[in-house]
């Protein structure tokens, strides 16, 4: 026994949902792939990049201030305001090395290496500082009795905590910034995924709906086949004849 045409549309249009829920389940786990990613970037890497250039930047201010000390001696006016500038910037950068290491300790893929790598730069650069703002107050004071190529020689021997800052720096940028590329290829994939998603639950829903207008015609043409048959029979004088399927 054959189903009815209620029976049909109502198989059809069940098929056209099902292909809809599925899709949008599978395209709401893929949003939410891309909000965690998003997510990450957002709370995590584009800060901490952000926190990196800024430390950068304060150390090429704080090595061009330390130089400025050295090339201005003599001159008491522009030696204070160097050191001043020396210490605004000491500060800046102790203060932006100290929220990297906070935020390291709590990005849940930062690793124990890049936590390792933010302390080491904190505690090298304030070994650097404390030997190079002592002495630059000396220099400013006039009680230090240095030379500014003693200074700088005197500085030369702490060098490997400057370096070891700067070099830390840049280990950290790199890392940080192919984490931000690999999960900009990362949301580029889920994306071309959602949108494969749509596009196979649209043709989908296009089958489905194709074949139900296609049984909604032959429910409709096939009766009404048999009719005109019946008619054109008895009309050439069959009486006998009866409509197929009555």
């Amino acid at each position: 026994m054959g189903m009815s045409l209620r029976v049909k549309l109502a198989s059809g249009f069940g098929v056209i949902l099902l292909i809809f829920a599925i899709s949008g389940s599978l395209a709401m786990l893929a949003l939410r792939a891309q909000r965690e990613t998003l997510g990450m970037l957002g709370r995590h890497e584009l800060p901490t990049i952000n926190l990196l250039h800024e430390a950068s930047l304060d150390m090429q201010l704080y090595r061009k201030a330390e130089k400025d000390i050295l090339l201005n001696m003599g001159d008491s006016k522009a030696l204070k305001g160097y050191m001043g500038k020396l210490d605004e910037v000491s500060a800046g950068l102790g203060e932006n090395l100290r929220k990297l290491e906070a935020a390291l300790r709590g990005d849940p893929q930062a690793g124990a290496k890049a936590e390792a790598l933010a302390q080491e730069a904190t505690q090298a650069f304030a070994a650097y500082d404390a030997v190079v703002r002592r002495t630059s107050s000396d220099i400013v004071s006039g009680s230090g009795g240095m030379s500014a190529a003693q200074a700088n020689a005197y500085y030369t021997t702490y060098k490997n905590h400057v370096h070891t800052t700067e070099k830390n720096l840049q280990a950290l940028e790199t890392e940080f910034m192919e984490r931000v590329v690999s999960s900009q290829r990362e949301l580029a994939e889920q994306t071309r995924g959602t949108e494969r998603l749509l596009l196979i639950s649209i043709c989908g829903s296009v089958v489905c709906g194709a074949g139900i207008a296609l049984l909604v015609l032959l429910s409709v043409t096939r009766p009404l086949g048999r009719v005109i048959s019946f008619a054109r029979a008895v009309a050439g004088g069959d009486l006998n004849a009866r409509a197929s399927g009555s």
